[in-house]
């Protein structure tokens, strides 16, 4: 056999062995609509690199549930390089991509979709746990950062406030992962204990876990929307009795400004009363000296100016001196 007949047979066999991993790794409705070229085979689980449809986080997770999967799960720090240099390298994935997880339940607690706490993260700083207090609450869903060197960064879900006043898009690329059975160094299928079960009963166990996903999610939902719909309560509930206290101290202060001013009314007129009587009453030195000055016998002191002089008096009915001219 020539050199490049062996060469021929061996890429051959080659492309033989990663049809037959990909057949025993990914879901035969993946490979069935999926070109191969986006599949890669890696630790036991099918990742589909979706390039070419830009999804919001919940859309692009519908999308892996589909067929079983959920979003890339890269719980270690191998996975995560392997999937971001797969992106970059191999398909040019350039911007944000979303990876399943979340802190959709509760806030600065992220979750993966398998529903398994995060125990190591690749979070870039200020971000995750430590993101921004008032973007906080409106950015839960994680993405790997190609231009981040694949750190983890949180962005709105979907679209909202945050996403329109920064222009920034909540539609996203996505990696699917799809975990079914390991395969060995020969291509065979390791089958799982217990994984003796029919193609039906596959389907069903995985249109339940679609449907328990869709009901977690939902309830999720619903549970965020309270918690925005009791903290929109809240805060009016808060305006209200600020605008109450301020009315109240308005009140306050208007009473107060009423009672100054009758105060100082009142003072104004007790001191014009006070006036008043000044003014009416006589001064005591004129009383004295309009007094006529009497002697010891009660009669006015004798004093005449007439022209007619001293000879010009005359006694009155008391018998007191009194000036007037014959």
């Amino acid at each position: 056999m020539s050199f490049v007949g062996a060469c021929f047979l061996l890429f051959v066999s080659v492309v033989t062995a990663a049809e037959r991993t990909l057949q025993n790794s990914c879901p035969s409705g993946v490979l069935k609509t999926v070109d191969p070229y986006y599949l890669q085979v890696q630790n036991g689980s099918c990742f589909q690199f979706v390039k070419n449809k830009m999804r919001t986080y919940g859309d692009a997770s519908a999308d892996c549930r589909k067929y079983g999967g959920t979003l890339a799960l890269p719980k270690t720090q191998s996975l995560n390089d392997y999937l971001i240099v797969q992106s970059v390298k191999r398909y040019r994935m350039l911007s944000p991509i979303w990876i399943g997880l979340h802190d959709l339940r509760k806030e600065k607690e992220f979750v993966w979709e398998d529903n398994t706490a995060m125990e190591w993260n690749n979070f870039a700083k200020g971000n995750g746990p430590d993101n921004n207090i008032f973007r906080r609450g409106l950015e839960d869903c994680v993405a790997i950062d190609p231009y981040d060197d694949g750190l983890w960064h949180d962005f709105q879900c979907n679209t909202g406030f945050i996403a329109s006043v920064t222009f920034s898009s909540p539609k996203k690329m996505y990696i699917c992962q799809y975990t079914i059975d390991l395969v060995d160094d020969k291509g065979d299928l390791n089958l799982k204990k217990g994984d003796q079960k029919n193609n039906s009963q596959q389907d069903n166990g995985h249109q339940v876990k679609d449907q328990q996903d869709k009901d977690q999610q939902d309830k999720d939902q619903q549970d965020k929307d309270q918690q925005d719909k009791d903290q929109q309560d809240k805060d009016q509930q808060d305006k209200d009795q600020q605008d109450k206290d301020q009315q109240d101290k308005d009140q306050q202060d208007k009473d107060q400004q009423d009672k100054d001013q009758q105060d100082k009314d009142q003072q104004d007129k007790d001191q014009q009363d006070k006036d008043q009587q000044v003014k009416d009453t006589p001064d005591k030195d004129q009383q004295d000296r309009d007094q006529p000055v009497l002697n010891d016998n009660g009669c006015q002191t004798f004093n005449c100016d007439k022209d007619c002089g001293m000879s010009g008096y005359k006694r009155d009915g008391k018998d007191c001196q009194i000036c007037e001219c014959n």
